[in-house]
């Protein structure tokens, strides 16, 4: 269905109360949230998605610091849209969005009557892009280079 997009725009929507959460998008870090009571918010993800396919997410929830478990009306909300990134329509002159695609959606969490101190959850979804990111997959390991060597040529990069 969203392989008809020019330009698609992947996002999740994430809806929380009374719990801390992580979203992980491909193994990469893309939202958390540790403040306390309730969160709502679409967050952007492509940079977090590399290739057309399928998509890994893990979603991390924890309870608060000063609480032994999760609270008891402790909810988590977690949904995949898609949309065209630069389209939008014109009804009586006004420019609206063109409407959003679901693309996924988990059942919603809750945490009543669970004794636990965290929870992850864990699916995939898929995504067409029309880009390809190497990202990491090509990258070389510094570990064993001259650590003051890099850093001089750290700064000398920066500083040009």
């Amino acid at each position: 269905m969203d392989s008809n997009l020019e330009h698609p725009f992947y996002e999740v929507e994430i809806k929380t109360s009374g719990c801390v959460i992580e979203i992980l998008i491909n193994d990469i870090p893309s939202f958390s949230n540790y403040k306390e009571g309730g969160m709502a918010v679409d967050w952007p993800i492509n940079e977090c998605i590399l290739k057309s396919g399928v998509q890994l997410f893990s979603i991390n929830a924890k309870k608060y610091p000063d609480e032994e478990k999760f609270k008891e009306k402790a909810t988590i909300s977690f949904k995949v849209f898609v949309r065209d990134a630069f389209k939008s329509t014109v009804r009586n002159e006004l420019y609206e969005e063109v409407p959003r695609i679901l693309v996924f959606e988990i059942p919603l969490i809750d945490f009543k009557g669970k004794e636990v101190q965290k929870y992850t959850y864990s699916g995939n979804f898929r995504a067409t892009v029309p880009y390809i990111i190497d990202s990491w997959k090509d990258s070389v390991s510094f570990v064993n280079d001259d650590k003051e060597n890099l850093l001089s040529e750290l700064y000398s990069w920066y500083n040009k």
